[in-house]
């Protein structure tokens, strides 16, 4: 929600510099000796005469890009970039107390947002990448580390704008290490590690929407496949326990337990039918 709000105003942001000059506003032309035509425009605010934009033109008339000032401190706010047919290419917003880039919008031919890099002001890197689709609900968050410059998280986004699912990343091997699944109403469905070494999973466990743990399954790193589940009730305790064949990723055995996690059954399969083989059942323990 916090990132969707910040998209929202960056949109805003960027689209301010999407719109033309009035021509009704004081401006003023600067030529080109050779050609004749219009080199740079300069449009200035009505009430305070000081400059407001400045337009600048390739030699067939075309506009190139165009600068936004601040009236208060005429330090540059805004850059955009034309592509030759007259369409915004790209858009730079800089925070006017540093004159430094903070967003660079990448614009699509119909001036729909395709993408924004947010930067950090004391470095100058990227910390942040976000893709939208061209209805402007954001795709795909980029979020970057300062130190190494490399991607540290991912998030994918519904249509609906909601959280699908974000991506973990390791700083050293740029692997993922860790995956969570959300539900559409932004609960935790379920959260995955992997081995950096194999890229193989390691743990997966499955949440309930109340955010307890429902089940959690344990991975061989050599053959991916699974080694164990264990079922939880919804307040902790273990319920049952499947252990598996790390070569064939058959079921071996399942352990049920009782509310006080005691063992009150034991079921070992055969391998090759898939059918329980011995069965073992305890007592439950008394109270003294």
């Amino acid at each position: 929600m916090k990132q969707n709000i910040l998209l929202l105003l960056l949109l805003s942001l960027l689209s301010a510099h999407l719109t033309a000059h009035d021509e009704n506003v004081p401006h003023r032309h600067r030529y080109d000796p050779d050609t004749g035509n219009i080199a740079v425009t300069e449009i200035y605010d009505p009430k305070t005469g000081k400059i407001e934009k400045r337009i600048y033109h390739r030699p067939d008339g075309t506009e190139k890009h165009s600068n936004s000032y601040s009236l208060t401190t005429g330090k540059i706010i805004g850059r955009t970039y034309f592509r030759r047919d007259g369409t915004r290419k790209l858009i730079d917003l800089y925070y006017p107390e540093t004159d430094k880039i903070f967003t660079r919008g990448y614009t699509r031919p119909d001036d729909t947002i395709e993408r924004i890099d947010a930067y950090d002001l004391t470095t100058g890197k990227i910390i942040g990448r976000t893709y939208t689709r061209p209805d402007g609900i954001p795709e795909r968050y980029d979020t970057y580390d300062l130190t190494t410059g490399r991607i540290k998280e991912r998030t994918y986004l519904r249509a609906d704008g909601t959280d699908e699912r974000t991506e973990y990343y390791d700083l050293t091997t740029d692997k993922i290490r860790a995956r969570e699944h959300h539900r559409p109403d932004g609960t935790l469905a379920r959260t995955e590690t992997y081995d950096l070494k194999t890229g193989k999973i390691e743990v997966r466990v499955y949440h309930r929407p109340d955010g307890t743990h429902e089940s959690a399954e344990t991975y061989d790193p050599k053959t991916g496949k699974i080694d164990s589940r264990v079922y939880l009730r919804a307040d902790g305790t273990r319920d049952r326990t499947e252990n598996y064949d790390p070569k064939t990723g058959k079921i071996t055995s399942s352990i049920y337990r009782r509310a006080d996690e005691t063992v009150e059954r034991v079921d070992t399969y055969d391998l090759t039918t898939g059918k329980v083989k011995y069965r073992a059942a305890t007592t439950a323990p008394t109270a003294p």
